[in-house]
């Protein structure tokens, strides 16, 4: 019975000696093209970019949402759009463009599901931040986000030794969603000239069971009072997205919490519903025409709100 105890044991502590060892192999190849590998290049725009500065931060709605040429163009700012995925959580966002902040940067953010549950610590995708992207990650990452990331251990080392992970990988990653979709300014434009698929045009962000994170908005503010100390301008908005999306109040209890702790805001959800035509494959994301009428909007707020500030 003792022999059995420890054969176990030591099985057991082969199968983490593995697991440790797959962990931290190399990122695979599909995984080196998918969206997750553009943080290189928005970090590098971060670092490089002169001013004057305007930087956009938020996942994939920021990401497939935004126009930068437009802003450039209208506001004679240099656009830096940070946005890839919701799912590596706001507070990642925040502590890794904290890096890169400078005396005059304009920055906005326009979030909304980062406030609900455990959203803003992130998940799957900021654990592939950590051992594919860059393991020097792994310093801007708390408590509460290895609470988060833990359950999705066993799916991200099954995506290592997968053969798909190898061979034949490009045709699995759609090209609106690899690293090669975003433009210079990190505008993610390879959907631009794509077919708009169908999806509900009734859908809603709505949820019975909505749990809203004052810890999350909490440290957003905390964020934005540091910030501002080093010189920067900080904005709160909201996002473009469906405007059936907007029909909740799930959305207008964040909009609530932004005037509490009196924000500089731009706009009101309402500035910000899409109609389903300028929707690409999900209510978040939008078509390049979409991108323009929210990019639009935004800049109109903006002037407003500067003036205001001013």
């Amino acid at each position: 019975m003792r022999r059995f105890i420890i054969d176990i044991i030591y099985f057991i502590l082969l199968l983490f000696l593995l697991a440790i060892l797959i962990l931290f192999l190399p990122a695979t190849p599909r995984s080196r093209e998918s969206l997750l590998f553009s943080s290189i290049q928005k970090d590098s725009l971060l670092q490089h970019t002169p001013q004057p500065r305007l930087i956009l931060v938020g996942g994939s709605n920021i990401g497939m949402g935004i126009n930068s040429q437009i802003i450039k163009d209208s506001l004679g700012l240099n656009p830096i759009n940070t946005g890839y995925h919701a799912s590596i959580g706001l507070k990642f966002m925040l502590d890794n463009l904290n890096s890169y902040i400078q005396d005059k940067d304009t920055i906005i953010i326009p979030e909304y599901s980062q406030f609900e549950g455990n959203n803003g610590y992130g998940g799957g995708e900021l654990l592939r931040m950590v051992f594919d992207v860059s393991l020097s990650n792994i310093q801007k990452i708390g408590f509460r986000q290895w609470q988060n990331m833990i359950k999705e251990v066993p799916y991200y080392l099954s995506t290592k030794i997968r053969i798909t992970s190898y061979k034949n990988y490009k045709a699995s990653i759609a090209p609106e969603y690899a690293r090669s979709a975003y433009n210079e300014y990190g505008d993610a434009v390879a959907h631009w000239e794509m077919p708009k698929p169908e999806i509900d045009r009734n859908s809603s962000m709505e949820k019975m069971d909505y749990q809203y994170n004052p810890i999350m908005m909490d440290y957003l503010f905390n964020f934005i009072e540091k910030t501002e100390k080093r010189g920067a301008v900080v904005y709160i908005s909201y996002p473009g997205m469906l405007d059936t999306y907007y029909q909740t109040k799930d959305m207008f209890l964040i909009e609530e919490k932004y005037k509490e702790k009196k924000f500089k805001i731009l706009g009101t959800p309402n500035d910000f519903a899409i109609p389903y035509h300028m929707i690409y494959d999900s209510p978040v994301h939008l078509t390049k025409e979409g991108a323009n009428l929210r990019t639009i909007q935004l800049i109109s707020k903006f002037k407003i709100k500067r003036e205001e500030v001013d």
